[in-house]
This record gives C-alpha cells, sequence and structure tokens, in this order.
C-alpha cells in the first residue's frame, strides 16, 4: 500500500497541505511573474491563502446530528400524494 493511503483512500496530512502551498505558490510565480505586476501577485496568493484556510477547514468540518441528511431536507417538494 502507498504512503497516505489507507484502503484506497488517499489521506492527508499537515506536511502535505504545507506541500501542497508550495507547489500552488510556485505555480503563481512561474505562470504569472512575467504576465502580471508584483501587487497583483500578491492579491492572488492572498485570495489562494484564503481559498485554502476554507477548504481546510471543510475538509476538517464535522456534522451534527441535527443537520439533515443531503437527500432527505427537500423544502420545495410537494408531498407525494399531491
Amino acid at each position: 500500500m502507498a504512503t497516505g493511503e489507507i484502503r484506497g483512500k488517499a489521506t492527508m496530512n499537515i506536511n502535505d497541505h504545507e506541500r501542497e502551498k508550495e507547489i500552488m505558490w510556485d505555480l503563481v510565480n512561474l505562470h504569472f511573474t512575467d504576465l502580471i505586476s508584483d501587487d497583483q501577485v500578491e492579491k492572488i496568493k492572498e485570495s489562494i491563502a484564503g481559498i485554502l484556510t476554507d477548504a481546510n477547514e471543510i475538509r476538517s468540518a464535522k456534522l451534527d446530528d441535527s443537520f439533515p441528511l443531503l437527500n432527505s431536507y427537500q423544502p420545495f417538494r410537494g408531498d407525494a400524494n399531491e
């Protein structure tokens, strides 16, 4: 079994997230350094950092028991007998 895999499902740890960020910044620098200003690069980095933060929060979120199942909550659907 490959490192970082458990029963066929890939898992990510803190080091993977840090490496993911490094690769992302390398790609940003590679593709945009000559095309846009340094200020714009910094704004892009800030935006991407925010996206990564949000993604990490979503990945680690735990739903409580009161949260409806995705396929059970249908507020606009009428009764089956209607």
